[in-house]
């Protein structure tokens, strides 16, 4: 799905998620990937050579969606070939058999890839040497991706706790519990309050809370039943804004130093963990289910742009077999991207 847009941009779109680089230049580029086979998962890294010889560089992915809009826009080139080399981490085999999955994409950043399990493990490896540095275990399984910001590591997990870990050692910095079965990733924030991280309360919780980065305080929260409905979504933001997505296709802005509520959108939809995307004064989200529609509002006010929003053509097949009958149709859940003018869904 591709819409042209008055805008302006020839950066590069990293669209893949799972694709991560290294900041020193002669520590080189590492690629990861995760995949779990026979109940085992493995984490390879590829190198990418110049054609000089030289490893290609390019930044860090420190959180779900690259920055605090979500735009997966890295201004790194891809290089016209992908050496094989590079390094595997093979996660160990529990002694039960259960087989290991990993739903979160991993961060990276300062030289250390961070990933975790449905498990509870969280493992951070070196990003050159694929040298696992360390491990910690929360008390039960992760959906979100980390978030790494200022040597810290944020981690929501199912057991309704939201970590943070030393990046380097994984020492236990604080924890806070009362987050709600956490499927969306935290956010970082760094503004006039200083560093904090914001996370949406997963069910049977619906709020917004900023945390104090370094001592893990609550900085505000919203009331309870804040949010129209339980998010899965990691915020978003932008304009002093922040931004959440939540079940049904509702969508909240709230101020970042205050926690007030701004404006509020509805439209049809499940979001699930589909963030929406900001880019310069416009919010851009796709909710799916049967809102078969990609929608674009004014980042400032909540209200729809002007022709928007666009309807996303779908084939309609019917089923080969005449014993077999179509019952239902939904449409996938999926965060924007925008590169060129274009907006990709």
């Amino acid at each position: 799905m591709r819409s042209n847009l008055p805008i302006n941009d020839r950066e590069s779109v990293v669209l893949h998620p799972r694709r991560f680089s290294w900041p020193p230049p002669e520590r080189g580029f590492r690629t990861l990937r995760n995949t779990t086979r026979f109940g085992m998962c493995c984490f390879i890294a590829a190198a990418m050579p110049l054609l000089t010889g030289a490893f290609a560089q390019a930044g860090d992915w420190p959180s779900f969606g690259l920055d605090l809009g979500h735009s997966r826009k890295s201004t790194e080139r891809s290089g016209t070939s992908f050496d094989a080399g590079g390094w595997r981490y093979q996660e160990p085999a529990p002694k039960d058999d259960v087989k290991i999955d990993i739903a979160a994409t991993p961060a990276v950043a300062d030289g250390v890839v961070v990933f975790a399990t449905l498990q509870g493990t969280v493992r951070a490896l070196d990003a050159v040497t694929g040298n696992l540095l360390w491990h910690f275990s929360a008390q039960d399984g992760v959906v979100a991706s980390p978030a790494i910001s200022r040597g810290k590591v944020f981690v929501a997990s199912f057991d309704r706790v939201l970590y943070a870990l030393d990046l380097m050692t994984g020492h236990l910095l604080w924890s806070r519990g009362g987050v709600g079965i956490a499927h969306a990733s935290p956010t970082p924030i760094e503004d006039a309050l200083g560093e904090g991280v914001l996370l949406a309360t997963g069910f049977p919780e619906r709020r917004l809370i900023r945390f104090d980065g370094a001592s893990g305080k609550t900085i505000w929260q919203t009331t309870d039943g804040a949010l129209i409905r339980s998010s899965h979504a990691s915020v978003s933001i932008g304009g002093g804004l922040a931004i959440v997505g939540s079940v049904g296709g509702h969508y909240q802005a709230f101020d970042t130093t205050k926690g007030s509520p701004v404006w509020a959108h509805d439209a049809v939809g499940n979001v699930n963990l589909a963030a929406p995307l900001i880019h310069g004064d416009r919010m851009y989200f796709a909710p799916g289910g049967d809102n078969a529609a990609l929608h674009a509002v004014a980042l400032a006010t909540g209200i729809a742009v002007q022709g928007w929003p666009v309807t996303i053509a779908v084939p309609h097949s019917k089923p080969d077999s005449q014993t077999v009958k179509l019952v239902g149709r939904a449409y996938a859940v999926s965060s924007p991207v925008v590169a060129a003018g274009i907006v990709f869904l």
